[in-house]
């Protein structure tokens, strides 16, 4: 039985800590990702100054849940899992 998608909407942190962890290539990584998968109506991204999560950092907010720790090269895996209902 397949899942149903539930849109999604993203707030990368674009605080100082966090962008230069590495959300400034998630940001570019993930702009193109959607738009190479044809995901415009169901990813929606926003940035966000300081999430306070500093010392968490890259943190990217998915639906309201915080993900830390999220090195560019994982984040079209952690998109496609939370996509296709996992973390719910």
């Amino acid at each position: 039985m397949e899942r149903k998608r539930q849109p999604l909407h993203l707030e990368i942190c674009m605080g100082s800590s966090c962008f230069s962890r590495g959300n400034r290539y998630s940001l570019q990584i993930l702009r193109e990702f959607i738009r190479e998968q044809g995901l415009e109506d169901w990813i929606t991204i926003e940035g966000r100054l300081c999430s306070g999560s500093c010392s968490k950092g890259p943190v990217i907010n998915i639906n309201g849940r915080e993900y830390p720790e999220v090195h560019p090269d994982s984040v079209k895996d952690l998109i496609l899992h939370v996509f296709e209902g996992g973390n719910k």
